[in-house]
């Protein structure tokens, strides 16, 4: 990914949420998601409606410039850093699967 962000066939975003459940794209109001949860369903469309903005902020290369740049001096924090890297690599993986 050398510096470029990641880009995934869904709809573009920002995503809000409409009447009900409903997440929508903004400025489109095409719908995305319909939530039916009657307890957990307000909150479950927020997450669903921020999925755009979570998956924008993924940068697992960044993060491991930044391990690599402190490997001498903090080897553990090295490691923390590259395993959050691959954390985020597996997010974009399972988040794009269906967009290959």
């Amino acid at each position: 990914m050398s510096g470029e962000k990641h880009t995934a066939g869904f709809t573009e975003g920002p995503w809000d949420i409409g009447d009900g459940n409903e997440v929508f794209s903004v400025p489109a109001y095409r719908s995305v998601a319909m939530v039916c949860s009657h307890t957990e369903g307000k909150a479950n469309a927020h997450l669903i409606a921020a999925a755009p903005d979570l998956f924008a902020s993924l940068r697992p290369d960044l993060i491991r410039v930044a391990a690599d740049q402190i490997e001498r001096a903090n080897p553990a924090g090295a490691k923390v850093l590259r395993d959050l890297a691959d954390e985020q690599n597996a997010a974009i993986s399972k988040a794009t699967a269906g967009s290959q």
